[in-house]
């Protein structure tokens, strides 16, 4: 079975795209048994999730929610996000502080939730909290927002850890539902279900092949404009200005970095492999 375990859309996430029901069905027809919808700080109820399935059958829409956890003291400006699938919307939708994170693993043994560290390393060069106190289920190594230049950093959290690598789509619009996902070994009925299969390692990494070609063919031209926009000394402005697309994308490329999909990641079982 198929599943996505991070999407976002359009109802309750101001950064997506597309409605809800546009990115279960672009996930059906992509070939997924299942998608995760993990918006900021909502949690679908029974209902909605009843009615997005009803809409379009053949899809299992399971229930998620992204939230922050804040740094302290030097890193009081930084955060983290963090998805978690869960039947139950618990009471940290408004996040957590890094002196809190002992809340999240309270919720994990009393509902059985799967916690899962989103993209590390976008905001900030470390992890805000102390993942020794508490370490989520898995850690992202491929998704939209990760970049590629991580993946042994990444690894080495997981082993570190105990940890389970895993690759998702964190997708805001259609085109990008399930670039990655997991393929599980096994079919999965509930969010309980879901969550001991993740964490048991009853996976693989995987792509979808023509939708890692289509995102190489649009991000690769834009990083090949900011890199010469760099090398005539020009900036933001003159990237935009060329044509180029989201300010985000010239930073990260300014940083040494890439939003190319990291394919590195297709195929792994975990424990993971060092490199």
């Amino acid at each position: 079975m198929k599943v996505d375990l991070h999407s976002h859309t359009a109802e309750h996430s101001e950064c997506s795209k597309a409605p809800a029901v546009e990115m279960v069905r672009a996930a059906r027809d992509r070939g997924l048994g299942g998608l995760v919808i993990s918006d900021h700080r909502y949690h679908l109820t029974p209902e909605e999730c009843r009615t997005l399935e009803e809409a379009v059958p053949g899809i299992r829409v399971f229930r998620g929610a992204e939230i922050g956890v804040r740094g302290a003291g030097k890193d009081a400006a930084a955060w983290e996000d963090v998805v978690i699938v869960s039947d139950s919307p618990g009471a940290h939708l408004d996040g957590v502080s890094a002196d809190e994170v002992d809340r999240l693993a309270e919720f994990r043994r009393e509902t059985g939730a799967l916690v899962i560290l989103a993209h590390p390393f976008r905001y900030h060069p470390t992890i805000v909290f102390d993942l020794g106190r508490f370490a989520p289920d898995a850690i992202e190594i491929a998704s939209v927002q990760v970049d590629p230049k991580d993946h042994d950093r990444i690894v080495g959290l997981a082993r570190q850890h105990g940890m389970n690598v895993v690759s998702n789509s964190d997708a805001h619009q259609t085109n990008d539902v399930g670039l990655f996902h997991l393929d599980l070994d096994a079919g999965v009925r509930t969010e309980r279900e879901l969550a001991e299969a993740v964490r048991g390692g009853a996976f693989t990494l995987a792509a979808d092949m023509p939708a890692l070609r289509q995102r190489i063919e649009r991000i690769g031209p834009m990083e090949d404009l900011a890199r010469r926009v760099l090398a005539e000394g020009g900036g933001v402005e003159d990237y935009l200005a060329r044509g180029g697309v989201h300010a985000s994308l010239f930073e990260r490329v300014v940083a040494g970095g890439s939003y190319m999909p990291n394919a590195r990641a297709v195929g792994l079982r975990n424990p993971p492999r060092d490199s």
